[in-house]
């Protein structure tokens, strides 16, 4: 058995007007300052598989895979706590990398009772009140965002709370990005 590792898998994206959505995390997520503004593929997980057979599970679940656009827009809030940035549009290839990649040695730690919603997280306000007036702040300055996702990324959660990118895996090969 190898040593367990915390990861995650996410697309960290590239578009302009990045500065709009850093400044609202700044401000509202407390992860702003841990990881890049992201949207989650594989929530976090604990496991012993190497960084070798991860990449190779991940190459495999995104092989024939085209690069593909992702437009975000629109910022809603759930649970009374986080503040999502929407995808609304490429949101069916996303949902499609999510279940390719909760398969093989992935499988165990697919969390059924969570539906996958695809966005990015700009906030988390445990205090109710401060979550409505973060909303109130974020619809305010969101805008319309899109990309091209063209590699997923995947991210090691240390035990102090800090994290770093691992890999990055292009889309529509089993080879490893820069």
């Amino acid at each position: 058995m190898g040593h367990i590792v915390k990861r995650a898998i996410v697309i960290l994206p590239k578009f302009d007007g990045l500065n709009r959505i850093d400044q609202l995390r700044r401000q509202f997520d407390p992860l702003a300052s841990r990881i890049a503004p992201h949207i989650t593929l594989v929530f976090p997980f604990e496991s012993d598989l190497s960084a070798d057979r991860l990449r190779a599970h991940i190459g495999q679940a995104v092989q024939g895979v085209a690069p593909f656009p992702v437009h975000l827009q629109g910022i809603t809030g759930h649970g009374g706590e986080y503040l999502f940035l929407n995808v609304v549009r490429g949101n069916d290839p996303l949902i499609d990398l999510h279940d390719s990649l909760y398969s093989g040695p992935m499988a165990a730690h697919l969390r059924p009772e969570i539906p996958y919603h695809s966005h990015v997280t700009v906030g988390r306000l445990a205090d109710r009140t401060e979550f409505w007036k973060a909303l109130a702040v974020a619809r305010e300055v969101a805008a319309s965002f899109q990309t091209v996702v063209r590699e997923i990324a995947t991210v090691r959660i240390e035990s102090d709370g800090e994290i770093w990118e691992e890999f990055r895996v292009s889309l529509g090969s089993r080879e490893a990005g820069p």
